[in-house]
């Protein structure tokens, strides 16, 4: 933002509102800020140690800016991103917002250059962005094909209900996709051990974090190993070839490449989600 106001000379929400909210006509989308009085502000809230809930803690909007000084009403949310995909956005900026990315190796990733995570739900193109900050957490989803728009807010940094799913629910609902068929077949001690061990993530914001797969006898179990954190054990069902499904999460794919020394790489496909994915990690 210091480079906007540099070149400019003018304060950084002062250009975002007329190079941005004005053309599009966002009346909802304010800066946060703590001192004037504000109609329809709602106030945030959070969990303290006691597991009760407390009130957010204060926070300088001026410094958290676009990463969530900003507030906004669902209405204006959605028309954003949909404004977003329309005409009034040249193609030119279409095309930067919307360019596949690579990681170093060449390993093409979900995200995009505008922020956005680009998936596919049931042969559906989803674009959709999801953040959040002290007392609040908001997702939100573009189908163009479609022209749905979905947009969540929670007053709640930490709250029970996940957003991204909840944007899955209803756009199945609203373009009517029918629940997937998954099966269980069979997988036998041999094949689970081709697909056991640790996988190094490769996205940078799931830097620091593992996928573990294991064998039960019968399932294979994904633990997402994260810094700090008590490992999440889900069972997967068996699909063949190689691909499988969360026990309980018929939506999400989880695939292996396998060579003759065992699997070499799983992706994890995960609508509004988008795609992960890591190579056996070299000592496993």
């Amino acid at each position: 933002y210091l480079d906007i106001e540099k070149v400019t000379g003018r304060p950084y929400d002062d250009v975002v509102h007329d190079v941005l909210f004005r053309p599009f006509a966002l009346t909802q989308v304010i800066m946060d800020y703590r001192q004037p009085l504000m109609k329809n502000r709602v106030r945030g809230y959070t969990h303290g140690a006691d597991g009760n809930f407390q009130n957010k803690p204060d926070y300088d909007a001026t410094i958290a800016l676009a990463a969530g000084g900003y507030r906004a009403s669902v209405g204006d949310l959605t028309r954003y991103i949909e404004l977003l995909f329309s005409d009034k956005v040249s193609p030119a900026i279409h095309d930067m917002m919307l360019a596949q990315a690579s990681l170093n190796d060449g390993t093409a990733i979900s995200y995009r250059p505008a922020a956005l995570v680009a998936s596919d739900f049931h042969g559906h193109r989803t674009y959709s962005h999801g953040g959040g900050i002290w007392g609040f957490h908001a997702f939100i989803s573009y189908m163009p094909s479609d022209q749905v728009a979905i947009g969540l807010m929670t007053n709640t940094d930490d709250g029970p209900v996940e957003l991204a799913d909840l944007d899955r629910q209803i756009a199945r609902i609203v373009l009517n996709i029918p629940q997937p068929e998954v099966r269980d077949y069979p997988l036998s001690r041999r094949a689970g051990a081709k697909y056991a061990g640790t996988y190094c993530l490769r996205e940078l914001l799931k830097a620091g974090s593992d996928i573990t797969i294991s064998y039960d006898g019968k399932h294979l179990l994904l633990a997402h190993d994260v810094s700090g954190s008590t490992p999440q054990t889900t069972q997967l069902r068996n699909q063949r070839n190689g691909r499988f499904v969360p026990s309980d999460d018929g939506d999400t794919s989880v695939r292996f490449s396998v060579g003759k020394n065992g699997a070499r790489n799983l992706q994890i496909d995960e609508s509004p989600r988008g795609t992960l994915s890591g190579l056996r990690c070299p000592s496993t």
